[in-house]
């Protein structure tokens, strides 16, 4: 029962994890052409806290950003959906 709880659990957020890391790559792509710092949606921000723990964050952000992106913690995480004007 426990297991089939969990798998029920997992399947209604899948879709929701699916598009943070959607939204993260996005702005992943985004930030490696900016010229200036961008402020990450609150998700965003969360994911990427999350991958910076992580031992291959440096060469997935070169893979997908073309550079290592700094994080900013000063820089003030955005609301609105899209990431770049």
């Amino acid at each position: 029962m426990r297991s089939m709880q969990a798998d029920a659990m997992l399947g209604s957020i899948a879709p929701v994890i699916g598009s943070a890391l959607n939204e993260y790559r996005q702005f992943l792509v985004e930030a490696g052409q900016a010229n200036a710092p961008l402020a990450p949606t609150p998700m965003v921000d969360l994911v990427w806290h999350a991958h910076m723990q992580q031992p291959h964050y440096a060469a997935e952000c070169f893979a997908v950003a073309g550079r290592l992106l700094d994080h900013q913690d000063d820089i003030v995480p955005s609301t609105q959906v899209p990431l770049v004007e």
